[in-house]
């Protein structure tokens, strides 16, 4: 088995450096449709803390505080805000879209110093605090870029602002659309620092170092602090990623060759393996429990189906030398209450039968209980379904019983 599991292992570790290595690749333009996708985040590492805003995002009432995509200020906000009643004065105002772009660039840029005063202690917080400059500051820049002025640098300032404004109120999808667009139309070290930061964010370490290199492009290798500040952000999470996924990866292999071990057990013992007889929760739970050896002797589960009450019982540990009577006589011994499902109280270890069902025509074979398994597995029509050994007990006289006497399904 050594050469077996060996084999095993290292085509899955192959396969996981595969997928590590697609993870650096150079990659296009994030498109919306997955930018949008990222309100719905991975699981938190093992021990990792949320962070304050995803935890206002899993809270029922807390994600109305998150704008995850807004772009929208409140119905109030206007009379609140003297700098938003100044917009409704630029958007009436017969300007053209180059002279309305200025305007508004000049006004979110006013909006985000206010945002930063209240930061650093020089203003009140007041009781929206810098949020509701950052929104203000995101509808005049939301207005600026509407206007599409014909002046690029001026429209990539206007989206490189709102990647900021949409990195502050924690936006991260708008954050990296803004930022991309901006690239388009500029070479800007900020942007691919903001789109980065937002990447990380979300825990998409890929994206993020496709940024960063972009970005060290722009200024040479080694000369952007807070680029490469961004760039050990990514390569720890993406570090943490890589090492879940081969942790998954080993996890999986070990059942493969769990798995590979059982099966070579059983033809061992010269029994014959197929498919699942059920497909069920049950079934998906008494698959995982394999052959094993102890002491040198086979020990595995039997599973009792009673078809008159579609209930079922799992022997745990059975072993070669038993037989279906000494299980049988232990669930219903003579003397013991009925169960619970057996109302009629029918059910009595010398009243008992058992049937197997064979899975290429789905008949059914009356068995000898007291023959051990080592006989009874080895019948040369006997499949063993999955790792376990399947019997349908009733009755003697059960109706199920007569039919399937009869050959009837």
């Amino acid at each position: 088995m050594s050469a077996q599991r060996e084999e095993v292992r290292e085509g899955i570790n192959t396969l996981a450096k595969q997928q590590i290595q697609m993870q650096s690749q150079d990659m296009d333009d994030i498109p919306w449709e997955e930018l949008k996708s990222w309100a719905t985040l991975p699981p938190l590492a093992e021990g990792e803390e949320a962070p304050e805003w995803r935890r206002r995002l899993d809270d029922e009432e807390g994600w109305r505080e998150l704008p995850l995509f807004m772009e929208e200020m409140p119905e109030d906000g206007i009379e609140k805000n003297p700098q938003l009643a100044a917009l409704q004065n630029i958007m009436y105002d017969e300007v053209d879209p180059e002279e309305l772009a200025e305007r508004c660039k000049i006004q979110g840029n006013e909006a985000m110093k206010m945002a930063n005063a209240v930061l650093t202690g020089q203003t009140a917080p007041g009781t929206a605090g810098p949020k509701g400059a950052w929104r203000t500051a995101l509808q005049f820049y939301t207005e600026g870029v509407s206007a599409k002025t014909p002046d690029t640098m001026v429209h990539a300032a206007l989206l490189a602002n709102r990647a900021q404004v949409h990195l502050n109120l924690e936006n991260y999808g708008h954050c990296v659309a803004d930022c991309q667009d901006a690239l388009k139309l500029k070479a800007d070290v900020k942007c691919c620092f903001r789109a980065a930061k937002a990447c990380n964010a979300v825990k998409k370490p890929e994206r993020a170092l496709q940024f960063i290199k972009r970005g060290l492009k722009f200024e040479g290798e080694g000369n952007n602090r807070a680029l490469l500040g961004q760039k050990s952000v990514a390569d720890g999470i993406l570090a943490k990623q890589q090492e879940e996924l081969l942790k998954k990866m080993k996890a999986q292999q070990a059942k493969v060759v769990a798995w590979q071990e059982a099966v070579q057990l059983m033809k061992d013992h010269s029994v014959k393996l197929g498919r699942a007889e059920l497909c069920s929760e049950h079934w998906a739970q008494y698959g995982q429990m394999a052959p094993r050896i102890d002491e040198g002797e086979l020990h595995f589960s039997v599973l009792f189906i009673y078809d008159e009450h579609s209930q079922s019982d799992l022997v745990q540990d059975a072993v070669m030398g038993h037989c279906l009577a000494d299980h049988i006589a232990v669930m219903f011994p003579p003397q013991g209450a009925p169960a619970p499902w057996d109302e009629e109280d029918r059910y009595h270890a010398k009243k008992l039968t058992a049937f197997f069902q064979t899975l290429d025509d789905r008949k059914y074979h009356e068995v000898d209980l007291n023959l051990p398994f080592q006989q009874l597995l080895r019948d040369e029509k006997y499949v063993c379904p999955g790792f376990v050994p399947t019997f349908h007990v009733l009755p003697k006289d059960a109706l199920y019983a007569q039919r399937w006497r009869r050959g009837e399904d």
